[in-house]
């Protein structure tokens, strides 16, 4: 350790040069204490609470997406309802189908062939009016076809086919009459009773419309007589949904080959854009998930993805719902500044509180003693030879006197308590011998000249003993 010398009355005292003070070392323990949980819990928020929260936002995403692919689904079962509602509503059309279908029973298959492909290759040079064209128009089922879309004007087209593929009733003219080369009439036709089919939307830009095939099989006594198809409009549905979604998010419909079938971004208009090659293996990696992309700009992006089924893996469509990671994470920032904000008040005042604990429990007890501590040796100083002044002792003793009820008045119910009413006794005790040694100097100062003390010996004595 090391000390300063200061003199008093002819001895040297040495004084301990003041390093931190307690109440600093108890304020610094109080923050160590409150402050190490307060930043381990920080540090466990900015790793683990950001990733669980980005997980969270991640799903949302991917929650958007599927919303739409399911309600684009959702459109095609209404719509595959609708239809079905009405075949049984009205049957004019399944009769006038079954009709035709036993019509051609006995007709050889090598001849339906011939005349379904040469009507098919007149078919673009044929009027309306027709013999081969007027009948399919203008009979009972077309009829029930047309009524049906004055009913639901989202269809945009509706006709239906034999058993062969051929065209027998339509809502207005094809421009086929053999559908049976088509994919969707395959598809149509190896539906059990019941069944429905759909394909993903697609973009007609002669109308500027995105519409979607619903392909639905009529059975007649579980014989397959036919196959009926509607083609309807799904851009209104695009636009509701697109209102319904996060107002700060994008959505886009993505094909197979990494083309944009619809962008919210666009107003729903195809531009010719194509998804960049690393946004297109991150959308392949699984059907329905998240992931964080940079575009162009270097921005980053959080994007949900949903797979929109096709019967073929080359036409299948992806939904996506995208909007800037920043804009994600903005909620957390803000909660993270509250938290923080509300942690550092607690913090503060937990500090406060227990450094009131600890100045009334351990610093004022503690000074008091130091005070009484000091005081003791002002008054020690005071009688050494050469400092004798009665007043000032005298005040001293007084003073003395006040702090030894103050150090009484300690209650801690600890080990300060002790150490309080230990000091009281050994400076009631030094107080008392000391008088005591006031007095027998005072009475050996009476005695005649050259008289020592009484308790001085002589050598002789010494001898003696």
């Amino acid at each position: 350790m090391i000390f300063e010398k200061r003199r008093f009355a002819g001895m040297i005292y040495p004084m301990r040069r003041r390093g931190t003070s307690l109440k600093g070392k108890f304020m610094f323990a109080l923050l160590v204490s409150a402050a190490l949980p307060f930043l381990i819990g920080l540090a466990t928020f900015e790793t683990t609470g950001f990733r669980y929260f980005l997980e969270q936002r991640g799903k949302f995403h991917q929650s958007q997406a599927a919303y739409l692919a399911r309600s684009l689904a959702q459109a095609s079962d209404a719509h595959g309802d609708v239809i079905e509602t009405w075949l049984f509503a009205d049957s004019a059309l399944l009769e006038w189908v079954s009709a035709r279908d036993r019509e051609i029973a006995g007709i050889p298959a090598s001849q339906l062939a011939r005349e379904t492909r040469h009507i098919d290759e007149l078919w673009p040079s044929m009027p309306d009016d027709d013999p081969q064209v007027a009948p399919l128009l203008q009979n009972p089922a077309a009829n029930s076809l047309r009524r049906f879309m004055k009913m639901h004007p989202v269809v945009v087209e509706i006709f239906a086919t034999d058993s062969h593929g051929r065209l027998i009733a339509a809502s207005g003219r094809t421009s086929d009459y053999n559908q049976a080369d088509e994919e969707w009439w395959w598809e149509g036709s190896a539906l059990p009773p019941g069944g429905r089919w759909s394909d993903i939307p697609r973009y007609d830009s002669s109308s500027g419309t995105f519409t979607m095939n619903v392909v639905l099989p009529l059975y007649d006594d579980d014989e397959l007589v036919g196959v009926i198809k509607l083609l309807a409009d799904v851009s209104s549905m695009f636009s509701r949904l697109g209102d319904r979604l996060d107002e700060d998010g994008l959505w886009k419909i993505v094909m197979a080959d990494g083309h944009v079938l619809a962008s919210s971004r666009n107003d729903l208009i195809p531009i010719g854009e194509k998804t960049r090659a690393d946004t297109m293996r991150q959308i392949l990696k699984n059907h329905d998930h998240w992931f964080l992309e940079q575009d162009s700009n270097g921005e980053a992006w959080m994007t949900g993805v949903a797979t929109l089924a096709a019967p073929e893996p080359a036409q299948t469509a992806y939904v996506l719902f995208s909007s800037r990671r920043d804009d994600a994470v903005a909620p957390l920032q803000r909660r993270f500044l509250q938290i923080g904000a509300l942690a550092i008040a607690v913090l503060a005042i937990c500090t406060l509180v227990g450094f009131g604990v600890l100045r009334k429990n351990i610093l004022v007890p503690l000074a008091t003693l130091g005070r009484a501590s000091r005081m003791m040796t002002e008054i020690t100083r005071l009688k050494l030879p050469g400092s004798q002044n009665e007043e000032e002792i005298h005040r001293h003793y007084s003073e003395a006197i006040t702090h030894l009820k103050q150090i009484e008045s300690i209650k801690t119910g600890d080990e300060i308590e002790e150490l309080a009413a230990d000091f009281a006794e050994m400076s009631l005790s030094v107080m008392r011998h000391q008088e005591e040694l006031e007095t027998r100097i005072v009475a050996g100062n009476m005695k005649p000249s050259g008289s020592p003390p009484d308790d001085i010996t002589s050598p002789a004595d010494n001898r003696e003993s």
